[in-house]
């Protein structure tokens, strides 16, 4: 979480110079499905974190809306990734992870990229957090 602070901190001066004269600049952050579900405890701070990251991305929204500074948040669910690999080191796992998945499949870096586009070309979308989690969501 504090990562993205600072970030935010060090770049709003120049988001906000760049949001006056044309469309709205936007802050997308990358959470994670973990950071609205508790179905792992085993995990809690993994999870506190994502939550963490989640909330300031909404204080952040409201607090910038004036500056024409729109703050947004994807919560990916599974997408194999090295965590993935970590929690799932053999086929039989991954098969057992991919179960969990309605859609019956990880998700893959153009889900992200396609949302990505749609999120940032939007001027209306403001702190809201988008599960991108392939339905994963509607069972736990």
């Amino acid at each position: 979480v504090k990562s993205p602070f600072m970030l935010v901190q060090a770049l709003h001066p120049h988001l906000r110079r760049a949001s006056l004269d044309g469309p709205p600049a936007h802050i997308l952050n990358i959470g994670s499905g973990a950071g609205i579900t508790i179905h792992c405890p085993a995990s809690f701070s993994y999870y506190a974190s994502k939550a963490a990251l989640h909330h300031l991305s909404r204080i952040l929204a409201k607090r910038f809306l004036p500056d024409r500074i729109l703050v947004n948040v994807i919560a990916p669910g599974y997408f194999h990734t090295e965590l993935i690999d970590e929690i799932a080191p053999d086929e039989a796992s991954l098969r057992a992870l991919v179960a969990n998945v309605p859609v019956g499949r990880f998700g893959q870096y153009e889900d992200i990229a396609g949302l990505t586009l749609s999120i940032v070309t939007n001027g209306f979308m403001t702190g809201t957090i988008i599960p991108l989690d392939g339905g994963y969501l509607l069972e736990h």
